[in-house]
């Protein structure tokens, strides 16, 4: 531990040469440090997105249609009376479907995909690369320590950090393998949600047609 620190402060300071990794790997280190942010944002997103329509009482739509209602109990029933009531239906039928929708946001998508890939996923990967990067400080502290004086016992050390390197490494290679499917799987979560909440607002088109329609 306190040669990989040592090793870790020689580097900062530009004291010692360093194992680089390749381009691809570099690439796959930066995705799992930046994508855990980038889901964390997505699933707060949806979440917020659906805000709105979750209340234990009731929803912004829902206290748009109460007053309604008691306001079309005091009109001429044939006339501003019927038009009253067709608002309190229509915000009540939309209510309904806002909170399914919310449900289907938070549960399916933001808990389901998102968050569920943070935590196994992600966890996983971040967990990978943070052992490569250990890994990595290990070989290069040893083989900088034999460097400096060569025994037996340091040669023994390196050879032993230069064979967990290796095997970090062939771990990660394989965990940067399934980076690609990650993102196609969340494009398609994206793409699914997208096509969820149209059908919904389109659903929502038709009740207010519905029910606004016995207004006219």
């Amino acid at each position: 531990m306190f040669r990989r620190l040592k090793q870790n402060i020689k580097e900062k300071t530009g004291r010692a040469t360093t194992t680089k990794f390749t381009p691809e790997q570099d690439q796959a280190i930066a995705f799992s440090d930046q994508s855990k942010k980038c889901v964390e944002d997505i699933a707060k997103a949806v979440d917020n997105m659906g805000a709105r329509w979750k209340g234990g009482g009731m929803t912004a739509t829902e206290e748009i249609g109460d007053p309604a209602s008691v306001i079309s109990g005091k009109l001429p029933k044939e006339k501003y009376g019927i038009v009253m009531r067709s608002i309190f239906d229509t915000q009540t039928e939309v209510g309904r479907m806002e909170r399914r929708m919310q449900e289907t946001l938070h549960t399916t998508y933001a808990e389901g995909v998102f968050k569920l890939w943070l935590k196994t996923e992600n966890a996983k990967a971040r967990q990978i690369v943070s052992t490569l990067k250990q890994r990595r400080l290990d070989k290069d502290a040893c083989n900088s320590a034999f460097t400096s004086k060569a025994t037996p016992e340091r040669q023994a050390q390196m050879e032993q950090a230069d064979k967990n390197f290796e095997e970090a490494v062939s771990t990660a290679d394989s965990e940067f393998a399934n980076f690609p499917s990650y993102q196609q799987n969340h494009a398609k979560a994206i793409k699914q949600m997208a096509e969820a909440l149209a059908k919904h607002y389109g659903e929502c088109a038709d009740v207010t047609g519905k029910h606004l329609g016995k207004a006219k």
